[in-house]
């Protein structure tokens, strides 16, 4: 009782960091292809980067769902640390925010919580690194997800904890790679709706990439020919795996 929990996920995928940052960042859409979410709200926004919201969040019988609220920040870290970062966490603010669609649900609350984006590029593997080839774009991004959870008053058996792990997070991640493989109109428009979010942080991924690639190759880290390479934030080329499902994809529970 009253323990919190900590989940850390890594994935890789196999889309611009901007589609990415689309999924999380548009809360309210969760629910239309996350069943484990019945609602997602967005009750303050105050800015392009930063807002606050809530979920219903589904729980096996013999437990009720339970509801919480969360202010999330987002921030562009890639000049300084080669990534994007986002924040959430509950605070007083946010729970006085709740709306009564979710005041029927006893409250779970969301510890410092956060993700780190980096945007990849897989124009390495096509020989972007000589002189005069084409311009790096990214294309694909790593993810690192924590989530802190206090669950207030319930008890959290084992049983459950696996059925999150084994079950609910690698559901979550087909689905965001298939949200990916094919962003969807509701997905589309709101990107074209906040044109002066979306765009810009194409933008960003693509010059950061860009930097780093120049940057190995006058430290002629040139990855062997042929071979699949993405660029991580610290400008060296890096061999990555790849696969139609998404690539990379681990979880972890402290």
């Amino acid at each position: 009782e009253g323990k919190v929990h900590v989940f850390k996920a890594h994935a890789a995928f196999d889309a611009p960091p901007a589609q990415l940052l689309a999924v999380l960042r548009e809360w309210d859409l969760i629910p239309r292809w996350n069943p484990y979410v019945p609602q997602a709200v967005i009750t303050a926004e105050p800015s392009l980067m930063s807002l606050t919201g809530g979920l219903e969040m589904y729980l096996p019988a013999p437990f009720s769902n339970r509801a919480g609220m969360f202010h999330a920040e987002g921030m562009d870290l890639l000049d300084t640390h080669g990534y994007f970062l986002g924040t959430f966490q509950s605070s007083e603010e946010a729970m006085r925010q709740l709306p009564d669609s979710l005041r029927k649900f006893d409250l779970l609350y969301f510890g410092e919580s956060g993700f780190r984006i980096t945007p990849l590029t897989s124009g390495a593997a096509a020989g972007a690194f000589a002189e005069g080839a084409e311009i790096l774009v990214s294309d694909r991004c790593d993810c690192v997800f924590v989530v802190s959870l206090d669950p207030g008053s319930l008890w959290v058996p084992d049983w459950l904890v696996n059925l999150i792990l084994g079950v609910i997070a690698p559901f979550i991640y087909k689905e965001v790679v298939a949200i990916l493989a094919r962003i969807s109109d509701e997905y589309k428009a709101r990107m074209e709706y906040r044109a002066e979010l979306y765009p810009l942080l194409e933008k960003r991924s693509n010059a950061h990439v860009e930097k780093a690639g120049s940057a190995a190759l006058a430290a002629n880290r040139t990855p062997d020919g042929g071979a699949d390479a993405s660029i991580n934030s610290g400008g060296s080329a890096q061999p990555v795996s790849k696969s139609k499902k998404g690539g990379l994809f681990r979880l972890f529970r402290r």
